[in-house]
């Protein structure tokens, strides 16, 4: 790994007129990472954490705040990469899974679940993650954190699956305000690799692989509000790892990492009116490992790596 391959990069992406991506530049405002986790509030996107250019777990944070001008903020209390990250409504960030350092370290799954207050740049410990998981998906929905599925596996080696693990399938939801966990109904297919999106009260789960190290290109849809799945047609290209948002009511999935483990430098659309999958033009740079948030109809991609 060097800093050549490694990208300190941010890209926002709006959907043109033309059918096609608009994309915007800036730069980070710390070292160059892959593996960012990131969360989207209107009164910032928040990233954290991630892998630098030589492998290493990071703690650093930054803000992007409304006049697109990233500042660093308090890092993490601890190092992690393949974790997620999703906001509430009251603008608190939570930070679940993945893999952190131990004292003495080594590698390991992270337990702890943290919240970030942008408004008093502090990080608290607000309970732990009751199965323990990294790649796996966030969201805040209706008053709940919902982490979802991941795999039980952790590695040294940067941007490769985590082989052989468990793929998980569990749907694991936090209560805000009575800070309890339950379980939802699990994912029909365990899967690590995913991400996620939110529309209304659904949750979009995106890309994957699963236990044999396959990539599948299978989008399922978890329902908050009746505890239930349902999926959706696969997307046209099979990828893992890719960012994904709701712009103008379609979801946007760009680039991502396919099966000979390489970057995928595509960009499919799917509109949930006609239940079908275009693919559109103009994406940024296929990077693989790259942190997300969506928000004000914009897809928000951070850091990267070939």
């Amino acid at each position: 790994m060097n800093a050549e391959r490694v990208a300190n990069d941010i890209w926002f992406l709006e959907a043109a007129t033309s059918g096609v991506v608009s994309v915007k530049t800036a730069k980070t405002p710390s070292d160059r990472r892959f593996e960012i986790a990131a969360a989207y509030h209107e009164s910032g996107v928040i990233a954290c954490g991630g892998r630098d250019e030589r492998g290493f777990l990071s703690a650093c944070t930054f803000a992007i705040p409304p006049d697109e001008k990233p500042r660093p903020i308090r890092p993490l209390p601890q190092p992690r990469a393949r974790h997620a990250a999703a906001a509430s409504p009251e603008g608190l960030f939570y930070v679940a899974g993945g893999v952190t350092l131990d004292a003495d370290g080594s590698l390991s799954l992270a337990g702890a679940v943290l919240v970030y207050d942008l408004a008093t740049d502090r990080w608290e410990t607000v309970g732990q993650l009751p199965l323990r998981a990294a790649q796996l998906a966030a969201e805040c929905v209706g008053g709940n954190f919902y982490v979802i599925a991941g795999d039980s596996g952790t590695t040294t080696e940067p941007g490769r699956p985590i082989a052989p693990a468990r793929c998980r399938s569990d749907v694991q939801i936090l209560d805000l305000k009575a800070g309890r966990w339950k379980r939802g109904a699990p994912k029909p297919s365990p899967e690590t690799g995913v991400t996620s999106a939110v529309l209304g009260d659904e949750i979009f789960v995106v890309s994957s692989y699963d236990d044999m190290g396959r990539v599948h290109g299978r989008v399922e849809v978890y329902h908050c509000q009746t505890n239930t799945w349902r999926r959706i047609p696969d997307m046209p290209t099979p990828r893992t790892g890719v960012p994904c948002g709701f712009i103008g009511g379609k979801l946007y999935c760009v680039n991502g990492q396919g099966q000979d483990l390489k970057p995928v430098s595509v960009t499919e659309v799917y509109d949930p009116s006609t239940n079908t999958w275009t693919t559109v033009a103009g994406g940024p740079e296929a990077l693989v490992g790259q942190g997300y948030a969506c928000g004000r109809n914009r897809l928000i991609l951070l850091g990267g790596t070939l």
